[in-house]
């Protein structure tokens, strides 16, 4: 039964992840609105909403180390696997020049974060901080994206469709499209996650490893799914967008809310490692966004490789 859970919710992700690239790219569409501003907001919140739902669980049910864990590891999944592996299959897909300034902030809020936590917890205060810098980041991110022109082709498929039928029609089915993939996405993780957790433990996994790279890769497929599928669409600015929005929310609204709920402690292990390397992970975009270059199949591989060993070293003990 466990088994056939995990099936049912991959598939339902899948599915969810392709009605959410296909609302959100309409979305751009109908409003000439950038996709990457989509992919940044209402994509990366989107796919970020297991996330949510597992840390606010962990914390009011006592276990912080599994909502902070979640966060660590899933921003680092997002970089090296979320990326890597479209990167990978689709060697063209990944241009970092729109997300140049994004990919920056999400390296700086990972640093701000650690210098928070340096004492060993996160508090409410802590949380306050990382909420408004939120907010600021989604008010400064939209007049970012309007202060842009629309994009020819967004134009060009807003007209074609609106000479077909009512706008309000045409906007209504996009945001439906969002918001029915959003919550797939919620049901799948919910169906997956505690499957993958069952056979995990089953297998005598170690606890450290439960919500720093289990939880973390389960809570992560939605990203995933929806990376690859907006990858073979040719929307990779969708993709990019929501693995750097969804870092930066995890970040600063997901801890930031944990916060709020309860004081989160830092295990020092993770003060020592796994937040150095997620810092290094969202770091290795940035010459690529400077120098305004695809990650391209050999970026993808390093990436994957990079992962690779941090889940070797997270399941071997070596970080602890």
């Amino acid at each position: 039964m466990t088994y056939l859970l995990f099936i049912a919710g991959l598939a339902v992700l899948l599915v969810s992840a392709e009605l959410l690239v296909r609302g959100a790219v309409a979305l751009a569409d109908r409003f000439g609105v950038p996709s990457l501003l989509i992919g940044l907001t209402v994509v990366a919140y989107g796919t970020s909403a297991p996330e949510l739902a597992v840390a606010i669980g962990a914390v009011i049910d006592g276990a912080p180390s599994i909502a902070v864990g979640t966060v660590v590891g899933s921003n680092i999944n997002n970089v090296l696997l979320v990326l890597g592996l479209p990167a990978v299959l689709f060697a063209r897909a990944l241009h970092t020049t729109p997300a140049a300034r994004d990919v920056a902030l999400m390296t700086g809020a990972g640093v701000l974060v650690l210098a928070l936590a340096r004492d060993g917890s996160l508090d409410r205060a802590d949380g306050t901080v990382l909420l408004v810098l939120l907010v600021a980041y989604v008010l400064a991110t939209y007049r970012w994206a309007r202060r842009q022109p629309a994009r020819p082709e967004a134009l060009a498929a807003h007209e074609r469709r609106t000479a077909l039928r009512p706008a309000r029609r045409e906007a209504g089915l996009a945001a439906a499209l969002v918001l029915a993939g959003a919550g797939g996405l919620w049901l799948g993780a919910e169906l997956l996650v505690p499957a993958a957790i069952d056979v995990a433990t089953a297998l005598g996994v170690p606890p450290r490893v439960v919500g720093l790279v289990l939880v973390a890769i389960g809570t992560s497929l939605p990203e995933l799914a929806t990376a690859i599928v907006a990858a073979a669409r040719g929307h990779a600015d969708v993709a990019l967008g929501t693995v750097v929005g969804s870092n930066i929310f995890r970040l600063l609204g997901i801890l930031g809310v944990g916060c709020l709920i309860d004081p989160l402690p830092i295990a020092a292990d993770v003060l020592r490692f796994d937040f150095w390397i997620m810092i290094a992970a969202a770091a290795a975009l940035l010459p690529y966004a400077w120098r305004a270059e695809m990650v391209g199949r050999k970026g993808g591989v390093a990436l994957l490789g990079a992962y690779g060993a941090y889940v070797w070293l997270t399941f071997s003990g070596v970080s602890e």
